[in-house]
C-alpha cells in the first residue's frame, strides 16, 4: 500500500514520492502523473533545460511546450509561466527528496 510524502506543494500543484513503489508522483494543473526515480530525474533536466533555452524567447501565456507521458495519447502543454513554475515545484522537491535520502540510509 503506498504512504506518500509530500516533498513540495503550493497552490500550483504537488511532488509526493512512495517509499513503497519508489515512484514520484507530480501533480501540476489538472493533471497528476507517476515516475520512476530515474525519469523523475530526466523530467527534471529537460524542464530545467526548457527553461533555459526558451527564456525570453517565447510568448509567456502561449501554451506551445507539449511534454509526453507514459500513455501515448495524453501530453503535458505548458506556456513558459507554467514551465518557470512546475521548474520551482520540481527542483525544491528535488532538496528534499535528496534530504529523505540522506537521512534514511
Amino acid at each position: 500500500m503506498c504512504t506518500p510524502i509530500t516533498l513540495h506543494h503550493n497552490k500550483h500543484g504537488y511532488i509526493s514520492w512512495c517509499k513503497e513503489c519508489n515512484h514520484i508522483n507530480i501533480a501540476f494543473g489538472t493533471i497528476v502523473f507517476a515516475l520512476s526515480i530515474q525519469q523523475f530525474e530526466q523530467f527534471i533536466q529537460l524542464i530545467n533545460m526548457d527553461v533555459t533555452q526558451y527564456n525570453g524567447k517565447m510568448c509567456s501565456k502561449e501554451k506551445s511546450l507539449m511534454y509526453n507521458t507514459d500513455s501515448s495519447h495524453i501530453n503535458m502543454v505548458l506556456c513558459y509561466t507554467e514551465l518557470v513554475l512546475l521548474a520551482e515545484l520540481l527542483n525544491k522537491a528535488t532538496m528534499l527528496f535528496q534530504a529523505h535520502q540522506i537521512l534514511t540510509v
